[in-house]
């Protein structure tokens, strides 16, 4: 990715009494990049002193108590004269397991006021006590993704959109949106094996050269009966180009046709019927991965296998088209291809659609409004901690604090008015920007706790009846938590 000159670690998950590292380093390829970087946290140490997590060694150990890791907003933090391009995340463990932590978000900056999520990983192993692991960046990298397809839409359309930056257009020749199915969006594409499916015509990009990552969330049709379905592919008429499929009988392939046909084969059984499974396949430095539901089941080098197609071949979702052969039955969700291997080891499946992390939404605020309709009246709430998951604590660093807001959601009437179950929205009044959103309660309550209080926010009560229009009220400061 571009490199950047602000970063931040946070959101870290220990199931300890606290947190304990010897090491915590931003490291290129190969060597740490932060010695002369300024590096801080938001809480003092309990015990230790910073310096020593960059001091090359596991010996010395800096502690923070559970109370210090739950703070909102609880971070480390690094800012570097240049911009970097940071690959790895070094961590250093203590002697306590449980005081290492599992899981942890990375964000970058360009200005120290916009945030990205860079990295997001969970699940993370302790490498024994007093010990260094190196966690690479696989968080998905807009530039890099060449195809990204939600397959959202009303049931029973056609219109497949191209959410990378490329924006592609894709020709849908006999696919559907369907409701039926979805992993993400209430929609997914559904593929008849009538030999419908969608393409793009010579597509230099998507030659899968370097390193790569295909990937999608398969749901196959109990009744299909084709030998091999077609996830996706890039194949000429002859002997040139490649193809990701799901066989009969379960099982995952990557095939590559150079004159001689190559591949990597994932066992029968691997992938079961009409449920939702994720699979990918990833190449990083001339070794690929098969992996189906984030667990690896096969693996070939660059000896053994070479998947690079000709510029002319048509690139295919559901079919072989150049073929006519292999049509997929079943619907599919979330299909990526990027020039990014995102998956070198075992991995958690995706919880989110793909490139939703650079977009989760944040923390918000309070509010009294009237409107001929839908009524937000404010109601006391007592005040109590409660923290989301790890992503939503790591947004606190942005708009966390100690600010309370509350109310009521109701339609105005006589001789009283009626509490509504309503969402409620919270957007930052200077630029718009969804920082949280709720849905009241059976009887009109709502709340948000922990917010700032540096910004104004905008209230909106939404109507999912249609019957009344929106309640906005704008540029509310949030109440300060006694």
């Amino acid at each position: 990715m571009a490199g950047k000159k602000y970063w931040r670690l946070t959101a870290l998950s220990v199931a300890g009494a606290g947190l304990e590292l010897t090491e915590l380093r931003l490291c290129g390829a190969a060597a740490p990049l932060d010695a002369d970087a300024v590096f801080s946290c938001s809480e003092q140490p309990q015990a230790g002193a910073l310096e020593v997590l960059r001091d090359g060694s596991t010996a010395q150990t800096c502690s923070f108590s559970a109370a210090q890791v739950a703070v909102p907003g609880f971070r480390f933090e690094w800012i570097f004269a240049e911009a970097v391009d940071v690959q790895q995340l070094r961590l250093g463990s203590s002697a306590a397991s449980q005081a290492f932590p599992g899981a942890c978000l990375l964000e970058a900056s360009d200005d120290g006021l916009s945030w990205v999520v860079v990295a997001d990983w969970t699940g993370i192993l302790f490498p024994g006590p007093n010990a260094a692991t190196d966690l690479a960046l696989t968080a998905l990298i807009t530039e890099k993704v060449k195809l990204l397809l939600h397959c959202d839409g009303p049931d029973g359309g056609n219109a497949v959109v191209d959410a990378s930056p490329l924006a592609r257009v894709l020709v849908n020749a006999g696919a559907t949106i369907r409701t039926a199915q979805s992993k993400f969006g209430g929609a997914s594409l559904r593929l008849d094996g009538a030999e419908g499916h969608l393409y793009l015509p010579n597509q230099a990009e998507l030659r899968l050269l370097g390193d790569f990552t295909l990937a999608a969330w398969v749901w196959i049709d109990p009744a299909s009966s084709s030998s091999f379905n077609t996830v996706m592919s890039q194949r000429n008429g002859g002997s040139l180009g490649w193809g990701f499929f799901v066989g009969s009988e379960g099982t995952v392939l990557l095939q590559g046709n150079q004159g001689t046909i190559s591949y990597i084969l994932a066992p029968a059984g691997t992938v079961q019927k009409g449920v939702w499974q994720h699979i990918a396949a990833a190449r990083k430095s001339g070794a690929t991965r098969l992996f189906v539901n984030g667990v690896q089941r096969a693996m070939a080098t660059e000896a053994e296998c070479s998947w690079a197609s000709d510029t002319s071949s048509p690139f295919c979702i559901g079919y072989q088209r150049a073929t006519g052969t292999y049509p997929y039955v079943g619907y599919i969700d979330e299909i990526l291809v990027s020039e990014q291997c995102l998956y070198q080891s075992e991995f958690a499946v995706p919880a989110a659609p793909y490139g939703s992390s650079s977009n989760l939404g944040g923390w918000p605020v309070k509010s009294d409004l009237f409107d001929a309709a839908v009524v937000l009246l404010g109601t006391p709430v007592l005040p109590h901690r409660v923290l989301g998951d790890r992503k939503e604590h790591s947004l606190d660093v942005e708009f966390g604090g100690q600010g309370h807001i509350f109310g009521t959601v109701a339609c105005k009437g006589t001789p009283a008015n009626v509490p509504l179950k309503r969402r409620v929205r919270l957007h930052r009044s200077r630029d718009g920007y969804l920082a949280r959103e709720t849905w009241s309660k059976a009887d009109g309550s709502y709340e948000f706790r922990e917010i700032s209080t540096q910004y104004e926010w905008d209230v909106i009560a939404w109507d999912h009846e249609q019957q009344d229009f929106s309640t906005v009220a704008n540029n509310q400061l949030a109440e300060v938590t006694p």
